[in-house]
């Protein structure tokens, strides 16, 4: 017999997104290091997905970024992925939609294999 207790289910949701709940002092260290890279940077909406830590060391973090481009579009949350070490940025990257800024697709299968699917 299965029981369902839906009190249980919601403090172990919100137990699993505590722990994975990004720092704010890291999360101003990954828009300070990203920010030089968009067009538009005051503009960006940043949305920080989770924080763990990384095997080789530091914090791996994962989330979005909706920016605006030089027509003050913006494209979109686009997934990134930075792992922060002693209050910098060691490694980056962001998939954008266009393929020119990825051509050999390295930056979306990093963050594909730190993250998670697209």
């Amino acid at each position: 017999m299965r029981v369902f207790l839906p009190g249980l289910a919601i403090l172990l949701a919100a137990a699993a997104q505590a722990a994975n709940r990004v720092p704010a002092a890291v999360q101003q260290v990954v828009m300070a290091y990203l920010e030089p890279s968009l067009v538009l940077p005051a503009t960006a909406l940043w949305t920080f997905d989770s924080a763990a830590p990384f095997p080789l060391g530091g914090t791996l973090v994962c989330g979005h970024v909706n920016y605006q481009i030089s027509t003050r579009r913006y494209v979109g949350p686009s997934p990134f992925y930075a792992i922060v070490s002693d209050d910098h940025v060691r490694e980056w990257g962001l998939v954008t939609p266009s393929t020119s800024s990825d051509p050999t697709g390295a930056i979306r299968l990093n963050y594909q294999e730190h993250c998670g699917h697209l």
